[in-house]
């Protein structure tokens, strides 16, 4: 029976790992057929990711390896994380612990050439963004735990009127936000579960952020928060939708962290979001 490419993808993944040690033709010869499988599946309309993402959990440490580095392009959060984790793992064949150390140190230093030309010619890979999978502070907490913590002292500070809880909130949330910001996705899809967030303030905080790269559910966020008639994060929504769509509303995000305006996209641009 025919494989399918995902199939070919497995097979020879498994064989260029097994192989690599003892017989080099054999593994040269699965590596190509490999690469061939590659072209395949990104052929398909998401360029292989969905089918490369299912083998990220495969049983082989040289199958997760082959998906990983071949989602550094579409998936690099995920896929660098499979990597660090074989690389790391000491019972792991010691071909794909080296396939994955020396690959996520191409790729950071933006030497990293993958086979995804029109014709499987290799092409340099992007670099990681600074911070892109750093997971830890150097005060050992997340960033989107800093960013949470901080939203909500800041509401406790606007509550209580205390200045200095206030300051130290707005410079914690705007590090965090900055930090989020250099992800490959800006931090969108780290802030958009904070929009069902318990605490108001924490669903306020992030959809302020959020205006810049869902408008839609940012500004339905606030309007709701408006409507509640919950104290100061009501009033505080209300007059930062006024700013936004007046234009006067400003966020750390400039290319060295300087605060830009961000303003409302025209209402036809959403207006079937």
């Amino acid at each position: 029976m025919k494989l399918t490419p995902a199939e070919r993808f497995i097979k020879a993944s498994m064989e260029h790992g097994e192989e690599s040690d003892s017989n080099p033709k054999r593994a040269n010869k699965a590596y190509d057929e490999k690469i061939k499988a590659l072209c395949e599946l990104r052929k398909s309309d998401d360029l292989g990711k969905a089918a490369l993402l299912t083998l990220l959990d495969h049983s082989s440490p040289f199958v997760r390896c082959s998906a990983a580095v071949y989602l550094l392009e579409l998936e690099p959060v995920k896929a660098a994380k499979v990597l660090k984790a074989i690389d790391k793992d000491s019972k792991v064949d010691w071909v794909a612990r080296v396939d994955a150390h020396m690959v996520l140190r191409e790729w950071k230093v933006g030497r990293l050439k993958l086979p995804f030309g029109r014709n499987g010619e290799y092409l340099p890979i992007k670099p990681p963004p600074k911070g892109i999978w750093r997971t830890k502070r150097k005060c050992g907490t997340s960033l989107l735990e800093q960013f949470t913590k901080a939203s909500l002292r800041y509401g406790e500070g606007m509550e209580s009127h205390n200045s200095k809880k206030i300051e130290w909130a707005k410079d914690n949330m705007d590090e965090a936000s900055r930090e989020l910001w250099k992800s490959y996705d800006h931090g969108k899809a780290a802030l958009i579960p904070l929009l069902d967030h318990p605490s108001p303030h924490v669903r306020r905080s992030a959809a302020i952020y959020l205006l810049a790269l869902e408008p839609v559910k940012a500004a339905k966020a606030l309007e709701t928060i408006a409507n509640e008639r919950l104290g100061f994060v009501s009033l505080l929504s209300e007059t930062t939708l006024i700013d936004w769509r007046a234009g006067r509303l400003t966020m750390p995000f400039g290319t060295n962290g300087e605060y830009i305006p961000i303003i409302e996209p025209p209402k036809e641009s959403y207006s079937n979001q």
